[in-house]
């Protein structure tokens, strides 16, 4: 082979295929979505309505009562392909909740809760199209609209829509939820009330006959007791909003946080070494001097 011969070699730069990431921070990063979890199936379990028995309603009145519950085992079943699938299937309800609000305002069976969220809940009814496609978009609604705190006569129309009859009511429900609400109200110790002191009247003072310190939340609830008039051996504690901020910044932040107003230890200070330094240098100046004398 002639080893003389040319050979023309079209090589291509490598640089220019080859991407190379900057360690820095450029707009296209900043703008890419932030990652979240996302199921590919969702199953949705309905389950109907039946009496409570489970919770202390606090918007009825004395003589009368009763809570709504969920049966046992669910009556409904659906399955979505997709989570986004589920959340445009749960935006049409939030919508459909918010449209029988509407409704309800104008046929003058519930009160209207605040101008602002009725004129909100329009706002959003206006624009359902916009809102069934983005199911990104928060309704920014009120939680008494979407999840309503339900009357007695609410209550009642449920389980009548059911299948219950008033005589199908259980009606003891009524007086297990009176007496609990009569036990709330009987707490603490009576002893300033009856001109007495915490602890100097023997078991007369509840709190001391049952071995428990006196508690105070506001004046004279629970106990009718206060600093002055309380000798109760197991103490007397007072309800301090101070305490409980710290007591939740420290669950929330972890237990290692100290509270703002506690003193922090003082460690001890380090010696300037600077002087100590001059103060050999002008040792040994004067050590020269006196050998040069010598």
């Amino acid at each position: 082979m002639n080893e003389n011969i040319d050979v023309n070699i079209n090589v291509q730069d490598e640089t220019k295929l080859v991407q190379i990431k900057s360690v820095l921070k450029n707009e296209t990063r900043d703008q890419e979505t932030k990652k979240s979890v996302k199921f590919n199936k969702v199953e949705v379990y309905s389950f109907e309505r039946c009496q409570g028995y489970l919770s202390i309603p606090a918007s009825d009145n004395d003589s009368s009562s009763i809570t709504l519950g969920m049966r046992y085992f669910h009556n409904e079943y659906e399955s979505f392909i997709s989570q986004d699938e589920f959340l445009k299937f749960k935006r049409k309800i939030d919508l459909d909740k918010i449209k029988k609000f509407l409704n309800l305002i104008e046929k003058g069976e519930i009160t209207a809760l605040n101008d602002d969220i009725i004129e909100r809940a329009k706002e959003i009814l206006s624009k359902r199209d916009f809102y069934e496609e983005n199911i990104e978009q928060d309704l920014a609604i009120s939680a008494d609209i979407l999840c309503p705190i339900l009357s007695l006569e609410q209550r009642m129309e449920k389980l009548a829509n059911l299948g219950y009859s008033r005589e199908e009511i259980d009606s003891k429900e009524s007086e297990d939820i009176n007496l609990i609400r009569e036990s709330r109200l009987v707490c603490g110790c009576i002893c300033s009330k009856l001109n007495m002191v915490c602890g100097e009247s023997g078991d007369l003072c509840s709190c001391f006959a049952n071995g428990i310190n006196c508690q105070i939340d506001r004046i004279k609830f629970p106990c009718s007791c206060n600093l002055k008039r309380c000798k109760n051996v197991y103490g007397m504690k007072r309800f301090n909003p101070k305490t409980v901020f710290d007591h939740y910044k420290k669950v929330l932040y972890g237990k290692n946080v100290e509270s703002e107003d506690t003193p922090r230890k003082k460690g001890r200070k380090r010696k300037n070494t600077s002087n100590m330094r001059l103060s050999k240098r002008k040792k040994i100046n004067n050590e020269q001097i006196n050998l040069d004398d010598d």
